[in-house]
């Protein structure tokens, strides 16, 4: 069985936004599952992401993550079919290939680590999005979690799961198309098949219309 899942323990998922989520799991024949679990609380997204992953979800064959400010398009194709290797771990790159942002707080988490940043600088991927079998990547997720900082401040969100994927992706990250995660080209109708309303931009996701007529 598959799933496709999100994190809200913070109540912030939209309305909107999660029944794109619901309308996909059941065209698509699989579970959806939103972590509200307020254990963790304290701990920064990238960690809550790793610890669903590694433990709360890991019995499924595969999975699907999206950030909870994103909405699936009504007509988005069965993700599970569309990117089939059970073996791989499909991401998408981050649009700030220039490396831009948080340059200097990450090249501190490296430095923390022990991580040689350009090996992973060119593959730099969104986490907002990834699609694997978590039974395959243990290994990656026991790794974000036994290295994040155990406070909310956590690394830039993006950082921990990219290091961990420069250390255990021995070939295996796919890189596939934006339309599975758009941060940025939000035209009108839909274009993408899921839009990412990130950062200041949440509130978007209240208002994006992601059904076909």
């Amino acid at each position: 069985m598959n799933c496709i899942f999100t994190i809200n323990t913070d109540n912030f998922m939209c309305d909107n936004a999660r029944a794109s989520f619901i309308a996909a799991s059941i065209r698509w024949g699989v579970d959806y599952v939103e972590v509200r679990d307020r254990t963790f609380t304290d701990r920064y997204p990238g960690y809550l992401k790793a610890q669903a992953a590694r433990y709360r979800i890991s019995g499924y064959d595969r999975v699907a993550y999206w950030d909870s400010d994103c909405v699936i398009r009504e007509d988005a194709p069965n993700v599970f079919t569309a990117l089939p290797d059970r073996e791989l771990f499909y991401v998408v790159k981050d649009l700030e290939e220039s490396w831009s942002v948080n340059t200097e707080s990450l090249l501190t988490e490296c430095t923390r680590l022990g991580i040689n940043c350009p090996v992973y600088k060119d593959t730099f991927f969104n986490a907002g999005f990834f699609l694997c079998s978590p039974g395959l990547w243990k290994n990656l997720f026991s790794y974000v979690i036994h290295q994040s900082p155990n406070d909310h401040r956590g690394p830039p969100e993006q950082a921990m799961i990219n290091i961990a994927a420069a250390i255990y992706g021995e070939g295996n990250i796919s890189y596939t198309d934006r339309t599975w995660n758009d941060c940025g080209d939000w035209s009108q109708p839909m274009r993408s098949y899921v839009y990412h309303f990130a950062g200041p931009f949440k509130a978007l996701a209240k208002e994006q219309n992601w059904k076909v007529f």
